[in-house]
Formats: C-alpha cells, sequence, structure tokens
C-alpha cells in the first residue's frame, strides 16, 4: 500500500506543499483509511478513543464468538457423518456375516 505522493513545484514553498499534501489525502480519503480503528495500524487503535476502543472490541469478540458457534456446528455435522458412515459399514458387515453364517447352517443340513 502505498500513499499519495507529491513533488515540489518550482518557487513553491515547504508550507505550500504541504497543504498540497494535507487537500490530496483529503481528497482520496487516505486519513479515513488509516484512522480507521478496524482497518488501521496497531499503533492507531492504541491511540484512538476509549469509546471506539471498545466498540472494537465487542465487535471482535463477537466475530470470535460466531466462528466458534459455527466450527462447533461444523464438528457436530461431521460426527454425525462419520458416525453414519460407521454404522452403514458395521451393519454391512453384520449381513455378510449372517449371509455367511446361513450357507454354512444350509450347507451343513444338506450333509
Amino acid at each position: 500500500m502505498s500513499g499519495p505522493v507529491v513533488r515540489l513545484r518550482r518557487g513553491e514553498s515547504s508550507e505550500g506543499l504541504i497543504r498540497r499534501f494535507t487537500r490530496k489525502v483529503k481528497k482520496e480519503k487516505w486519513m479515513d483509511e488509516i484512522r480507521d480503528e478496524v482497518h488501521g495500524t496497531t499503533e492507531c487503535r492504541k491511540t484512538s478513543k476509549p469509546s471506539l476502543k471498545k466498540k472494537y472490541k465487542k465487535e471482535k469478540a463477537e466475530r470470535r464468538r460466531l466462528a466458534e458457534e459455527r466450527r462447533k456446528e461444523r464438528r457436530a455435522k461431521n460426527r454425525l457423518m462419520r458416525m453414519k458412515k460407521q454404522h452403514k459399514k458395521k451393519s454391512a458387515v453384520q449381513k455378510q456375516r449372517a449371509a455367511g453364517k446361513e450357507k454354512t447352517f444350509a450347507s451343513k443340513q444338506t450333509n
């Protein structure tokens, strides 16, 4: 991310350069992005108003809670699917064993 660039014009004072730079920054809304408590730098968050700190902290906690809740739901869903899969395998094995027992039982009766 690079900021706006302003070069000194011929015959321009340094004060004029600074004024031009600040106008350009305001026009491109660079300071709003830097000062924004969510997207700004960590230094900016440290120096921002206490009310904004609280607001940011609450929003961050809410996002974290929602993410944890989604993770928990996803784990439960995956566990359920895994259990269903295991149950299917178990029932298939039981059917094979039962079919095998019937074959051996039928062959013993014919003897």
